[in-house]
């Protein structure tokens, strides 16, 4: 495997010192990092293979090279030492990216760890789907601020409906599910999909 790994590696880099634009080196240089750093990982080094994974998210921090990028950058650390590389790199990389970087360490670690990196990665960039996890750990009025906080940004999310009924009361909830109701009917393909009577919108 490390054979493999090592003749892999010499003959992306060859390929890479032959691309003529910064432009599209740059294209080139993120699977070379992504492979470098999973043969440093196959070698046994996981510091090394986070260097390279993070190499790599800093230059592209979007799909489809994010996921691979930010497993390795994760690779063989505990809870606050995550959070600790998060908090390095939150000053260099755009709010979402950062954020993602936040979920990953929330999808990776329980308990304190994943409160706070959903607590950040949401401060940085609030995605409806970050704020329902959030109503999922928190309780009283703070989850149901997040879980309508969530449905203000998508009203057809499932778990944010679910949660604002379960969390807040009748008013509030009966509320937050009016105002949904209505940025929804707003919504050109539902007022489409509503003359073809395949959504029945409410009366007001």
């Amino acid at each position: 495997a490390a054979m493999w790994g090592t003749a892999a590696a010499l003959g992306a880099l060859a390929v890479w010192r032959l691309v003529d634009s910064a432009e599209k080196r740059q294209a080139h240089s993120v699977p070379l990092m992504l492979l470098l750093a999973n043969r440093s990982l196959l070698l046994g080094r996981p510091e090394e293979a986070r260097n390279y994974a993070t190499q790599a998210y800093l230059q592209r921090p979007q799909p489809p090279a994010d996921k691979e990028a930010l497993g390795l950058m994760l690779t063989s650390l505990d809870g606050p030492a995550a959070l600790e590389l998060a908090g390095d790199l939150e000053s260099v990389l755009p709010p979402g990216a950062a954020a993602r970087l936040y979920f990953a360490i929330a999808d990776r670690f329980s308990a304190e760890t994943e409160l706070f990196a959903l607590e950040r990665s949401s401060a940085l960039d609030p995605q409806p789907g970050t704020l329902a996890r959030l109503g999922e750990l928190g309780s009283g009025e703070a989850a149901a601020r997040s879980y309508r906080q969530a449905l203000e940004r998508a009203p057809f999310l499932p778990t944010a409906i679910e949660g604002v009924v379960s969390s807040s009361t009748h008013a509030a909830a009966l509320r937050a599910l009016d105002e949904a109701w209505q940025k929804l009917s707003q919504d050109p393909l539902v007022v489409e999909e509503s003359r073809h009577g395949r959504v029945l919108l409410p009366i007001c």
